[in-house]
């Protein structure tokens, strides 16, 4: 499985690449975690590429098919119930001259069993939300540390440029 995002002037980034199921046609990947600021910039509604392939032993791995949806085409409507059924993507292939393979004929689908965006609240939403923080702060204002214009006391500070 490889997931490209689809970028303004048409190009795409891989952002994204699973683990090889070999000597399978009905894989379970693991579980994704992944930042949306890596996966579609921050933009929920971005087109991403959804790619899958079957490994070959030798050469290069042969397409299985790819389909497009965005990280909301993904996500369970507001207040949908939590047993509806999985979000289905359908893949198909563009026509392709050195395949025999039709363009837009199905060639499998991906199953999304559950699909989750988490908010990480900020620093100052939490101190709005009511958070307390306590702070301990000390200040030396100890006699023992010296005069701090005279040379060679704890803190001293010069009136001469460093280094003379």
């Amino acid at each position: 499985l490889v997931i490209d995002r689809l970028r303004e002037d048409g190009s795409t980034v891989r952002v994204f690449q699973s683990e090889v199921h070999k000597n399978t046609l009905d894989c379970r990947f693991d579980p994704i975690q992944i930042t949306l600021s890596k996966l579609c910039n921050g933009d929920m509604y971005r087109p991403l590429i959804w790619t899958v392939f079957d490994w070959d032993r030798v050469g290069d791995p042969d397409l299985i098919g790819e389909c497009q949806a965005s990280v909301m085409d993904l996500l369970p409507p507001p207040g949908a119930d939590p047993g509806a059924p999985n979000k289905q993507l359908t893949l198909t292939r563009k026509s392709d001259e050195s395949s025999k393979k039709k363009k837009g004929k199905t060639y499998g689908r991906l199953e999304f069993v559950r699909a989750e965006v988490h908010r990480r609240p900020t620093f100052f939403e939490f101190l709005g939300g009511g958070m307390q923080i306590s702070l301990f702060l000390a200040i030396d204002f100890t006699g023992s540390n010296g005069n701090p214009m005279q040379h060679g006391t704890l803190h001293e500070c010069l009136t001469d440029p460093p280094n003379n």
